[in-house]
């Protein structure tokens, strides 16, 4: 659940360099 929470907020953010990846390892 919050990985695809994460990931949807993190839409936009991987367009610019990945950083949704680097959020959605932060919780693990």
């Amino acid at each position: 659940m919050n990985v695809l929470f994460v990931a949807s907020e993190g839409v936009p953010f991987s367009k610019t360099g990945g950083l949704a990846d680097v959020i959605g390892a932060l919780p693990k």
